[in-house]
């Protein structure tokens, strides 16, 4: 390649890639902005946005090299950019999966962590749902699921463990019109739910209020049952309130 064609393409090419790479930045930012706003339940979202960031690596990666192509075309020069490249992408990638993998080796041996265990992570603090190869799930208040890295946790100096949930956790909705204001049926309906003989007594049902009117009141609840078994009980206990 002449100097007079590299300094062309420099000039002209360098415009035309920074051009198509604020385009492709500006691209992924506004699909970001659907995703975060997107009404979907929270684990769902949380799936739509690890594929998405796996979307704008390849996206990234496959971009980097045409580029290189472009500014280098038919060159020795272009197969060692392209190899070096591709070699600090793959240690990168690599790094990043296999540190949470040995993270979460260390912690399994030393059997750190249990399904509903109570876990206190920083300012995260909730019980485990899921004890994954690469990290943790945690449910916080009830309903939502947080992903945390093993790197993160053997990182972080404020960790602390509490005892484990026993039981079933279930959650459901009830549709009630007993003629109270929204605070008073959420009192009710707690009373009815405590007083069943399914309900694990060591872990209090939580309840949040959907919506209310005139008609009726719909509360959503997260209940801890005994056993599995019991859920046929409580959807039958619905049809009587």
């Amino acid at each position: 390649m002449s100097s007079e064609h590299l300094t062309t393409i420099l000039e002209f090419g360098g415009v035309r890639i920074l051009i198509l790479t604020l385009m492709i930045y500006a691209a992924f930012m506004f699909l970001r902005v659907l995703l975060l706003n997107l009404g979907v339940g929270t684990l769902r979202k949380e799936k739509l946005l690890k594929a998405f960031y796996f979307l704008q690596v390849v996206t990234w990666i496959s971009f980097a090299f045409w580029s290189l192509d472009w500014i280098f075309p038919d060159e020795l020069s272009t197969r060692l950019a392209v190899a070096v490249f591709a070699i600090f992408i793959l240690l990168g990638l690599g790094w990043f999966v296999l540190r949470d993998l040995f993270a979460g080796i260390i912690l399994k041996i030393q059997d750190a962590f249990r399904i509903n265990q109570y876990l206190e992570i920083g300012k995260l603090a909730g019980y485990i749902k899921r004890v994954g190869h690469l990290g943790l799930s945690l449910t916080i208040d009830d309903s939502k699921s947080v992903y945390v890295p093993y790197r993160k946790i053997i990182a972080e100096t404020r960790i602390k463990k509490g005892v484990e949930k026993t039981g079933f956790q279930y959650q459901t909705e009830f549709v009630v019109n007993w003629g109270l204001t929204p605070a008073e049926t959420l009192e009710k309906l707690r009373m009815k739910i405590v007083n069943l003989p399914w309900c694990a007594l060591t872990i209090p049902p939580s309840f949040r209020l959907i919506s209310s009117d005139e008609t009726s009141t719909r509360i959503k609840a997260n209940l801890w049952l005994i056993s599995e078994k019991y859920i046929n009980d409580i959807e039958s206990f619905k049809k009587t309130i």
